[in-house]
């Protein structure tokens, strides 16, 4: 009895050991995972899958002849900092620029030219490593930047002179239209169609302050007259141009239109030029506000853009494009090739007049570039319904707000697209800073 009790203690010992023993295998297989996965969440390791062993959210923008670079700092410690590379277009290989301080997650590059492409990368400095290169970047500056309207979005978005990056944006509570920068004042003028209101924003401190309320009607345009201090407002539904000072004092309101599609100032003189849409007709209205011309002999006038050299006006006529001149007289028709032309605008030093024509379909729209004596320049397609153009005085290219497929989109004079900004709800109305 007592061996059998013996053999059966030894049994169990040893059923307990081979027990404890695959236990403590486990265990030690546990710990090696779990040690080598904690290894892995060192965002330097090359091996960590969501790193790669290189810093993150490198970000770029310019202002003038500065680049502007940004990153989300790297959390391990003892670091001794970010060592910048940047390579110029007419460069073979990265450069080393700059070290920042430890703690420091940005950089000004204070050393570039306009219209050169610059790509940047950063690595993390040890005592003894230097980290994988971060992804890179690259940006061409330049003396402008282009604001623009996201209608749905509900932003006011500057961006850079290359069209490819973002500066900021300004948010805002209503349905942003029309813009224009008034120059003295530092401020950007907007129309809002959801709540029927004129806005200024001051762009040294980004205050908005409401100018107007229009209760039920439709500010469609807003024009500046940089030579006199006004800001016209064309308001579609009740027919009026209003006037105020650029500090937002009004100082009057033209009534007795009926459905204004379209206005235009010309520099030189003050004159606004107003595109009636119902009565089919274009009418000056003087700077002392009383009406001047009234162009009657039109078919079906829609929009108007003022050659600022000449005071010569370019309109869309229902298929067709004229231009007259400053007294109304035609100088030239241009009734042939288009679809449906939707917009336009004029290079005030060139004399060239781009024309947005939009297809009978998605991506079926076109951008066509014309001389100031009607023969074709450019033509760009692929467009998908632009509503807004605007001329880039620093090159004499142009910026297009390609509403139906959330674009802005920079072309140069020849008619090369440059590059597109992407994936905005509604982009609309546009204007430009030239310093």
């Amino acid at each position: 009895m007592l061996v059998s009790n013996l053999k059966l203690r030894d049994m169990i010992y040893l059923k307990n050991s081979k027990l404890i023993f695959w236990m403590l295998l486990l265990f030690s297989v546990f710990i090696f995972i779990f040690c080598a996965e904690r290894k892995r969440l060192n965002p330097l390791d090359p091996q960590n899958k969501e790193t790669e062993g290189k810093p993150q959210g490198l970000r770029v923008y310019s202002e003038l002849n500065q680049v502007f670079l940004s990153w989300k700092p790297v959390d391990v410690k003892n670091i001794l900092g970010y060592r910048v590379y940047r390579k110029a277009a007419f460069e073979d290989d990265f450069q080393p620029i700059y070290v920042t301080p430890q703690d420091s997650s940005e950089y000004v590059d204070k050393n570039v030219q306009y219209e050169i492409r610059y790509t940047y990368r950063i690595t993390v400095l040890g005592e003894d490593f230097e980290s994988n290169p971060s992804d890179t970047v690259s940006i061409i500056p330049g003396p402008t930047s282009i604001w623009f309207a996201d209608l749905y979005g509900r932003n006011l978005i500057r961006l850079t002179h290359d069209c490819r990056h973002e500066i900021e944006r300004i948010p805002v509570d209503g349905y942003p239209w029309a813009l224009a920068i008034e120059k003295s004042y530092q401020q950007l003028w907007y129309t809002d169609v959801l709540f029927n209101r004129v806005l200024r924003v001051n762009l040294n401190t980004r205050q908005q302050f409401i100018v107007t309320n229009l209760n039920y009607s439709d500010p469609v345009d807003v024009e500046i007259d940089h030579q006199h201090g006004r800001v016209w407002v064309a308001d579609e539904d009740s027919g009026k141009v209003i006037v105020f000072r650029d500090d937002g004092l009004k100082l009057s309101e033209i009534a007795g239109f009926q459905r204004i599609s379209d206005i235009d100032i010309c520099d030189t003189d003050g004159y606004c030029w107003v595109v009636d849409s119902r009565t089919k007709k274009v009418t000056q209205i003087r700077s002392d506000y009383r009406i001047g011309i009234d162009l009657k002999d039109l078919e079906s006038p829609t929009r108007i853009a003022i050659d600022q050299t000449t005071c010569e006006l370019w309109v869309i006529d229902k298929g067709s494009i004229k231009k007259l001149n400053r007294l109304g007289k035609k100088i030239l028709t241009i009734n042939s090739g288009f679809n449906y032309p939707w917009n336009l605008a004029v290079d005030a030093e060139t004399g060239n007049c781009w024309v947005l024509d939009w297809g009978d379909q998605s991506s079926n729209s076109r951008l066509i570039c014309f001389a100031s004596d009607g023969s074709r320049l450019v033509e760009v397609a692929g467009f998908s319904y632009p509503e807004t153009i605007i001329i880039n005085p620093y090159d004499h290219g142009c910026i297009v707000a390609d509403s139906g497929s959330g674009k802005i989109i920079k072309i140069s004079e020849t008619g090369i697209i440059l590059s597109q900004s992407t994936e905005y709800f509604y982009p609309y109305g546009l204007a430009i800073i030239y310093r």
